[in-house]
């Protein structure tokens, strides 16, 4: 089975659409395996194989290009406004922006600094919101 076969199966086709050049990602990492690039990746013992190695890196980097993609159409006043908006709440919030995949205030102002490197970076002071 191939790596573009196990995505499809266990993820679905929204993940390689998402990201900006999904089959290309697919295929470079698929090249990678045929190589034998990930024969030593279980070494350790976690993994069965190969093959799952793969998978999960290239599903990895699918997820890295999405949130690129999306992230950086995304103004800052526009995040700041999210994140605020999910700080307020009285509970963990947490948005999913794919199928199975969700980002807290933390793991989304990062994904946002990360996929828009020539703004001013948001920081995450969360020690202002409890001393209120």
């Amino acid at each position: 089975m191939d790596i573009k076969s196990v995505i499809m199966e266990k993820y679905g086709l929204d993940c390689i659409q998402a990201a900006a050049h999904g089959y290309d990602i697919i295929k470079q990492h698929q090249q990678l395996l045929d190589d034998g690039a990930y024969d030593d990746y279980d070494i350790w013992g976690f993994e069965p194989d190969a093959l799952t190695w793969a998978v999960k890196e290239t599903y990895n980097a699918l997820c890295d290009s999405a949130k690129r993609r999306w992230l950086s159409q995304v103004t800052r006043e526009q995040m700041m406004g999210m994140l605020n908006a999910m700080l307020v709440a009285p509970w963990y919030t947490a948005i999913e922006w794919l199928h199975g995949e969700s980002m807290g205030v933390p793991q989304l102002m990062d994904a946002w600094n990360k996929a828009n490197p020539d703004q001013t970076p948001i920081k995450y002071a969360p020690e202002e919101y409890w001393s209120m």
